[in-house]
């Protein structure tokens, strides 16, 4: 399902041309909420709504916006699917995964495909307004938690990484050094402290 809204619907924008707009979740209730609450700010216009992967990739081709709002779940074709679509009916549009999903694989998929930016639906709208901002401006975001989970997943990475280095292996010559030190330390722990370590 599409719905493109019309133009008599969006309210007078002030300077300049404003950010267009796609918004496209399964939850109709969602959708219409979120396309009211962007409706207030001045520098972004709605443009038009889908509910589905494949609408999305149709509403894409026919309105070219430049931030699309998405869904990663949803029915027909989910919005990581639709991400590589609409890239390539719309190369200039910006994509933002809007979603209950805090699952790294699907932040991963999103970003392989396409998208400049994931949120979490947790977000405040002001949060998703500046986020449209941001991305329209050719920089990307993630929401913060997700940010947070990324760094902790490079942290346990690196730490596996330095766990699975090998160890060098000895050669003879180091060999016989590491013993004449581990003599010599012995040697000078010695309560006598008068003998002395020599090369074999």
């Amino acid at each position: 399902m599409m719905h493109l809204v019309e133009d008599q619907e969006q309210r007078p924008k002030a300077g300049g041309e404003p950010i267009r707009v796609a918004v496209v979740d399964d939850q109709e209730l969602f959708r219409r909420g979120l396309t009211m609450l962007l409706g207030v700010e001045d520098d972004i216009e709605v443009v038009g709504e889908a509910g589905d992967g494949v609408a999305a990739t149709e509403l894409a081709g026919t309105t070219v916006p430049d931030v699309i709002l998405m869904d990663v779940r949803m029915p027909k074709r989910s919005g990581i699917e639709a991400c590589v679509a609409i890239k390539e009916i719309a190369p200039t549009a910006r994509i933002i995964m809007l979603t209950v999903s805090d699952e790294e694989a699907d932040l991963y998929d999103a970003v392989k495909n396409g998208a400049s930016g994931y949120l979490l639906k947790d977000s405040s709208i002001d949060e998703v307004a500046q986020a449209i901002r941001v991305v329209a401006d050719g920089q990307s975001l993630i929401s913060p938690s997700m940010a947070i989970k990324l760094l902790d997943e490079f942290k346990q990475m690196s730490r596996s990484d330095r766990q699975q280095v090998p160890t060098p292996r000895l050669t003879d010559r180091d060999s016989r050094s590491s013993s004449w030190w581990r003599r010599a330390s012995t040697t000078a722990r010695s309560p006598s402290g008068c003998s002395s370590a020599r090369t074999p």
